[in-house]
This record gives structure tokens, sequence and C-alpha cells, in this order.
């Protein structure tokens, strides 16, 4: 007798755990996801499509065009940016000067480098006399077949880069505010001649095309920051 009750006290033990473990397991079921997972999950998405802030641009884009130099300023329309020579010291270089700066053969009609992905074409470059700091700045021409994003743009002009100085490394990418739009950028460094040198390639996406700044500066002669310089360009809107 005593052993038939033993035996149904274990089962009716048996049947609440049984219960509240299915409990348990529907009550888990019907949790909201987490947050943290879904943020983690959209970063990762994110990172798969490549995607910057560069990359979005909403406004109809303008007709691929070089832009204009007047007197002591730059304006193009396509970039939707403008600059005026930061003092006296800064002036504008022609061809022949900046092919001597950027070491490569310089044309405003004709592409400094293409390749199957488009064409990057020289629009202008300023020099500061006294410092040696330059700024240049170039458009992409892209392939439209190929979609690129500002990500794919940066790695091809480290690569460049890297080809003609051995030593040229580069830091994490990361957004900045340039003249009311989000650019790609990232610092690096590299030595010219024996010379230390600091230089920032920024990029934003204009409908299929790019626009490119880079600064480069002599760290001896320069105390800023490369990206320093790029807060001299404006909007500009026609």
């Amino acid at each position: 007798m005593k052993d038939k009750k033993t035996v149904s006290l274990i089962i009716a033990i048996f049947s609440v755990v049984i219960i509240v473990i299915a409990g348990i397991i529907v009550v888990q079921e019907s949790k909201e996801p987490d947050t943290i997972d879904t943020a983690q999950s959209s970063a990762v998405q994110q990172e798969e499509d490549g995607q910057s802030g560069a990359d979005k641009t909403t406004e109809e884009a303008a007709e691929f065009s070089l832009g204009e130099i007047q007197e002591n300023a730059y304006y193009n329309s396509f970039a939707g940016i403008m600059f005026n020579l930061p003092s006296d010291d800064w002036s504008f270089l022609d061809a022949e000067e900046a092919a001597q700066l950027v070491n490569a053969k310089v044309s405003k009609s004709k592409p400094v480098y293409s390749n199957h992905y488009g064409k990057l074409y020289y629009d202008a470059c300023i020099l500061d006399k006294k410092t040696k700091t330059s700024i240049q700045l170039a458009l992409f021409e892209s392939n439209e077949k190929k979609n690129l994003n500002a990500k794919q743009i940066i790695s091809m002009l480290c690569k460049r880069q890297k080809d003609m100085y051995d030593d040229f490394s580069h830091g994490d990418l990361y957004e900045l505010q340039v003249a009311g739009s989000t650019y790609l950028c990232t610092d690096c460094v590299y030595t010219n001649n024996g010379t230390d040198k600091r230089y920032t390639i920024a990029t934003r996406k204009i409908g299929s095309d790019f626009v490119c700044i880079t600064t480069d500066l002599i760290s001896n002669n320069d105390e800023n920051l490369s990206s320093d310089y790029l807060s001299i360009f404006r909007e500009y809107k026609v």
C-alpha cells in the first residue's frame, strides 16, 4: 500500500515538473527579440552591403563636370562644393606644377588614372608656399555597371599610393561632414624622399560617380591634422 502511494506521489510531482517546464518554454518563445541582437544584425548587414553615409546621397546628381577657378576661388556645381584660398600664402597650381606634386601626368581633359572601374580626373590643386601643405581635388567617373561605393574608391586610391610609396599605410575609415555632406575618410602616413608626410583621403558618392579630396602635409612643417584642411570647403549651389 505504501509503495502505491509512493508511486502516485512521484507521478504527481513529475507531472507538475513537466507543466512548469512547458510553461517556461512558452514564455521564452513569446519574448520580444533582444534589441542588442537586432542592432548587431543591422550592423552586420551594413558591413556586408559596404555602404556608408558617403554613399547615401538623396539629391538628384548634377551632370558630371569639372570645376572652375575664378581668381582666388574654386567652384564645382557637380560636387556641390567651393573654396577660397585660405590666405595669401596659398596659390593654385597649373597642370605642370600639379604633375610634379602628385607624381603623375596631369591634364584637365584627360584622366590622370583609369582602369576597368572608371576614370580619375584631376580638377584642382592648391599649395601653401610656406609649409608645402597641398590640397588636391579630383573626380572619379565610374563605369555605371560596377556600382562602386566610397570604401572601394578609398581602397583604389590607397593602392595607387602604395604602388608609389612602399611604406604608405592608412588608418581606420571614418565619416566626416564636409560642406554639408558626409564623406568617408582615412588618414595615412608615408615617406617621400626621406620626408615624413601625413595624408587624408575623403570621398563622397554623387549619382554613380565620386568627388575625391586629398590633403597632404609635411609632418615637420605643419602641426595641423591633415583632415583639418577639409574645413575650407563650403557648400555650393547654382
